[in-house]
């Protein structure tokens, strides 16, 4: 099983910033894989060291964050990523400052940026985003 660590990445107006990535034409929140330097047991990280990772990921993967107000534990989904194996993504909410934008060329800078709630439905998303939106909203009282 693959471990992957992300962030839900809000402003003050508790929109959530995507990534559009071009290769599956999704959108999708900051994240990827555990390095396994990053933790004792890569197969059983812990809450730190999936915040470490969470973190390490958004800082490679976007860029123009000017401050970090809050970060704290979301929750975790299983699921299957593209190449069918299976994976579970720890989510991090974290509250940013700043005029984000993709950081990679993987994805689009034109397409990716903030969205409300109510305008994610309407998205093609990823698929461990598509799971975890509902809890998302509640989550945000949206």
């Amino acid at each position: 099983m693959k471990i992957l660590s992300g962030c839900i990445v809000l402003n003050e107006k508790k929109e959530i910033f995507l990534l559009w990535r071009n290769k599956h034409s999704w959108y999708e929140t900051p994240g990827g894989k555990i390095d396994p330097e990053e933790c004792f047991d890569v197969k059983n990280p812990t809450i730190p060291e999936l915040q470490h990772a969470a973190i390490r990921e958004l800082n490679e993967e976007v860029k123009g964050i000017t401050c970090i107000r809050e970060i704290k534990y979301f929750g975790s989904v299983n699921f299957q990523i593209p190449d069918k194996r299976e994976a579970t993504a720890h989510k991090f909410i974290v509250y940013v400052e700043g005029n984000l934008s993709p950081n990679e060329d993987i994805f689009d800078a034109k397409k990716s940026r903030f969205f409300s709630i109510s305008e994610l439905k309407k998205q093609p998303l990823s698929r461990d985003l598509s799971l975890l939106l509902e809890k998302i909203q509640l989550e945000l009282n949206l």
